[in-house]
């Protein structure tokens, strides 16, 4: 009965975390982890305080260093250019990948294909399906796939500076 509460209490949790998350979104402020390449997280200071500290948010800033890399990236990619050409040139340019290795995956420039709304400016969220453990091992996607359909997705417009224009994005 114990272990059944526990699992009650764990999705009820997580209901109202997912909710938290959503409405920050729509405020324009990330809903956590980590900038898409080509970006930086630019922290926030808001005037409330949460137990004696600041209340901080995050939103996202190109970065110097790697957005001129993902808007190149995207720009040859409009023109027609192969993934593999474009990220084999980076390799041979010196120009680390996304995790700072010197090669460059597929995966890279996919990521960086599938974040195009929020190369756009905008942020979103919930656009990932839960992850299945099978005997305690991360097994692929719910549902068998790894995108929830957009409809589902939480996108608030407009919400930093984008680094490429909407003509690039319409003809990738």
């Amino acid at each position: 009965i114990m272990s059944a509460f526990d699992y009650l209490h764990s999705q009820q949790s997580k209901v109202k975390g997912v909710a938290s998350m959503k409405q920050n979104v729509r405020h324009g402020y990330r809903a956590g982890g980590i900038a898409p390449y080509g970006y930086q997280l630019k922290k926030i200071e808001l005037d409330a305080m949460r137990k004696g500290s600041q209340v901080t948010k995050t939103k996202l800033e190109p970065s110097p260093e790697t957005a001129p890399f993902a808007k190149e990236y995207l720009e040859r990619r409009s023109k027609g250019e192969t993934r593999m050409a474009i990220l084999q040139d980076f390799y041979e340019r010196g120009i680390p990948s996304p995790s700072g290795r010197a090669s460059w995956p597929a995966s890279s420039g996919k990521a960086i294909e599938d974040n195009i709304k929020v190369y756009l400016g905008h942020t979103v969220f919930n656009r990932l399906n839960e992850r299945v453990k099978i005997r305690g091992k991360l097994d692929g996607y719910k549902g068998g796939v790894k995108y929830k359909p957009e409809q589902e997705w939480v996108i608030s417009e407009n919400t930093h500076e984008p680094i490429v224009s909407d003509e690039i994005a319409q003809r990738l």
